[in-house]
This record gives C-alpha cells, sequence and structure tokens, in this order.
C-alpha cells in the first residue's frame, strides 16, 4: 500500500500505474437528532442500496453513528419502516 510519496520507491512502475477513471462524490450532510433515521431511507431510494461513508479517526464507530447508519440501512434492505 503506497501511504507517502517515498513509499513509491518500493513498487515498480506497472504496481503504481491505474486505470484512468471519473468519480463523482457528490455530498448531502444531514444534521440533528435522528436525521439519519428520518433520511437515509429516502436517500436509499433514490440512488440504490450502496453507501460510502466518509469518515476519519474512528469517532463515527464511538459514537455510536456507525452502528446506527448500518441498522438503518439493513432495516430498509429487508422492507422494514425506519423511525
Amino acid at each position: 500500500m503506497i501511504r507517502s510519496p517515498a513509499d513509491f520507491g518500493r513498487f515498480t512502475k506497472q504496481e503504481v500505474l491505474m486505470n484512468s477513471f471519473t468519480y463523482s462524490y457528490p455530498v448531502k450532510v444531514y444534521f440533528g437528532e435522528k436525521a439519519a433515521s428520518r433520511n437515509l431511507a429516502a436517500e436509499l431510494a433514490k440512488v440504490g442500496q450502496n453507501v460510502l461513508l466518509a469518515y476519519g479517526g474512528g469517532f463515527i464507530k464511538k459514537n455510536g453513528v456507525y452502528d446506527e447508519l448500518l441498522d438503518i440501512k439493513q432495516a430498509y434492505e429487508m422492507g422494514k419502516s425506519v423511525r
């Protein structure tokens, strides 16, 4: 895994090259208590069931938001109402 420019010296050119691609990362942020449970199911219905959670430092797991989002997603996949 390449973590810094110094790491490039350990890999061959073939290992470092990747195909060209375009990645769109539109962002919508909901704030407030129960914002995820009120809005995530509707967002999943618009775009599908694949979710990318972008976070750093692990605080999302420590404060329970990660598990809350997974529970909402699983309930949505099973056709259950989320509140």
